[in-house]
């Protein structure tokens, strides 16, 4: 590799009453990451819980914040003068092995371990702390999706009360606008509490980062789930949630291809895996909080008994929005592809007013996602398969376009939906880490929704 790998460093860590600001360094050029709390005063944490918990969660944050340079490939991460531990290290080598190995095939980057972390390691000091539960005590990440309005929906059904926390991001633009987007989907549901914290990054998706460093790198990645849950921790200890309920679903778990170089699998998803979840949940309650229990309630389900469980709620699939392009939707990306086809196939919502069966420009990516070109897109999608049974209930429906008409004289004869439907509506009661008290209502709820596969199949 003949680019200039760059020496990344963490320079610094300032807490104020509402913020935590991260300051790092590429070959000594800054970049700043703020993390704003709008309703958490971390002095007051400090208080309460002891400055040395506080510190040890705003290293965490500020720690795996660093990964997000490691798009630029650096040799070497030097915290000095913070240490680690040895699970540390190898937490932040694990995720930055299986979330950048997307961005490692992208960018011609095969067998970059990640950069040497320096100093290498300190003695392990685990001293986890037990949460102050209050009631709720249970939180759900809500990023405005249909996953998170089925999840908030779930756990009414249930009877289960519960809070929400949001957060905007400045890598997908202003961060009121996002925080408005979310709000108008939590005001149809019923939440006991509303949360939020926003992102302010002088790195990501900024055209002169690359600039500055020429090489093979073209795009960038970042750890966001993994990071999202540190960032999270303080609203958990400041209000006593013991639980963190997140919204993946089993497609997550699926891999996109197999990248013959490294010699593994390439999963855009992976840090919404049953795999991820477990490793973070275990690291945070050995080293930081001891009774918080990391979840996702939809991870028994594929997409397709999500869209069953939202059949009572059309009136409010539209408050929801899921494109990383344009918010709330560019109409275009393999993402609202996916989601406009689904919620038009199970809803019967069009969701963007429009046929995309027929649109030119956006065929290329109906091939990707049906399996008819390439590999699965590099989004938060559905497997092949999926796609495919929800082009099939689209043309049971009697909707029409050149995409249907390419999916039922290529695809559809060489298939069998029988079987795939088989697949998408199966509860997987085992593939999970649901809390045991609630593992039974919500697996009952699931297999309520389950169609009759002969009725389904007749239609």
């Amino acid at each position: 590799m003949r680019y200039r790998m760059p020496l990344l460093r963490l320079e610094a860590i300032q807490l104020t009453s509402d913020q935590i600001i991260i300051r790092h360094s590429l070959d000594a050029r800054p970049f700043i990451t703020t993390i704003h709390y709008h309703d958490v005063q971390l002095d007051t944490l400090k208080k309460r819980y002891g400055a040395r918990l506080i510190d040890a969660i705003a290293f965490h944050i500020a720690f795996f914040e660093g990964m997000k340079y490691c798009s630029l490939a650096p040799h070497i991460y030097d915290i000095t003068p913070w240490t680690c531990a040895e699970e540390t290290i190898a937490l932040f080598k694990l995720l930055y092995q299986e979330i950048f190995a997307q961005h490692r095939w992208e960018n011609g980057l095969a067998h970059y371990p990640g950069p040497t972390i320096v100093p290498d390691s300190a003695p392990s000091a685990r001293m986890p702390h037990p949460i102050e539960t209050h009631e709720p005590s249970l939180l759900v990440s809500c990023g405005g999706g249909k996953d998170s309005l089925a999840v908030m929906k779930l756990l009414e059904r249930i009877g289960e009360p519960y809070a929400v926390t949001q957060y905007a991001h400045s890598c997908y633009g202003p961060t009121q606008p996002q925080h408005a987007l979310i709000d108008e989907m939590v005001r149809c549901c019923s939440v006991a509490r509303q949360h939020r914290f926003s992102l302010h990054d002088t790195f990501l998706h900024q055209p002169h980062v690359l600039e500055q460093f020429p090489g093979p790198v073209t795009t960038f990645c970042a750890p966001e789930t993994p990071c999202s849950i540190f960032a999270t921790l303080p609203i958990l200890l400041n209000y006593g949630y013991t639980f963190l309920c997140l919204g993946h679903e089993q497609g997550a778990d699926s891999e996109n291809f197999f990248w013959e170089e490294e010699q593994r699998f390439v999963n855009h998803q992976w840090g919404k895996s049953l795999e991820a979840e477990h490793v973070l949940n275990r690291y945070i309650q050995r080293h930081l909080l001891s009774n918080l229990h990391v979840f996702s309630i939809l991870k028994p389900i594929y997409d397709f008994l999500i869209f069953q469980l939202l059949r009572d709620e059309q009136q409010h699939i539209r408050t929801t929005h899921s494109c990383n392009i344009t918010k709330p939707w560019c109409k275009r990306c393999p993402k609202c592809i996916y989601v406009w086809l689904s919620t038009l196939a199970y809803l019967r919502v069009n969701l963007f007013n429009e046929n995309l069966f027929d649109q030119q420009e956006v065929q290329d990516i109906f091939f990707q996602l049906m399996g008819k070109s390439g590999h699965r897109p590099f989004e938060c999608v559905g497997e092949v398969d999926e796609t495919r049974l929800a082009l099939y209930a689209c043309l049971q429906q009697g909707y029409q376009g050149k995409i249907l008409d390419i999916f039922r004289q290529e695809i559809l004869p060489y298939i069998d939906i029988g079987a795939l439907l088989s697949r998408y509506n199966t509860v997987f009661s085992e593939k999970h880490a649901i809390p045991p008290r609630l593992a039974e209502p919500v697996l009952l709820q699931f297999a309520a929704v389950r169609v009759n596969e002969q009725e389904f199949l007749k239609r």
